[in-house]
């Protein structure tokens, strides 16, 4: 209800009872209540007397995967100035994560202090210790390049021409044999 309605009906209700008062129908104290009275009924009938029917709110025919969904998913993915949000990026290097491992590279994709990977040079992160980290990430140089690996391994923004190559490299990493995994 709004605020404008209730003051302007409670002045009614004042000066109608003022009129009352000053023509001498009522007392003073009786046109005080027949104040409070007529306003306490007004405003407790008021939801009751409505006489304009609201609007039938609109069908909403939503989809998984509509736009809606997809507007919040360009939300959750860019920042405000278009760069790839740090969800994302710790997303990304989940998926690299999984999608070295099935060539039997090991590497968590994250610092000791739980950021997302970044520029290592005690080679943090890469095999399951420090005499073997040299070796899985040198296989990851293999498998994906020095370039890409260097952009992968790098915390830092990322564009979203740069989102699609790294997940482009990835893809290309799926469809790869692998001889590791092919030699029996």
């Amino acid at each position: 209800m709004k605020r404008s309605l209730v003051i302007g009906t409670a002045c009614l209700i004042a000066v109608l009872a003022g009129v009352a008062v000053a023509s001498r129908a009522v007392s003073l104290w009786n046109g005080l209540a027949l104040a409070v009275v007529a306003f306490t009924v007004w405003f407790a009938t008021r939801p009751y007397l409505r006489t304009d029917v609201p609007w039938p709110q609109e069908p909403r025919n939503e989809r998984a995967g509509g736009r809606t969904d997809v507007a919040e998913l360009s939300w959750t993915a860019f920042t405000r100035n278009g760069m790839v949000t740090e969800r994302v990026l710790r997303r990304v290097h989940a998926i690299a994560a999984r999608r070295l491992a099935a060539h039997g590279v090991l590497w968590d994709g994250t610092l000791r202090d739980g950021r997302v990977a970044g520029r290592t040079p005690d080679l943090h992160g890469w095999g399951t210790g420090p005499a073997d980290a040299a070796e899985h990430k040198q296989r990851a140089h293999d498998l994906l390049g020095a370039a890409m690996l260097d952009e992968l391994s790098t915390a830092h923004a990322a564009t979203p021409r740069t989102l699609d190559h790294w997940l482009s490299a990835l893809d290309a990493l799926v469809a790869a044999p692998d001889d590791s995994r092919s030699t029996p």
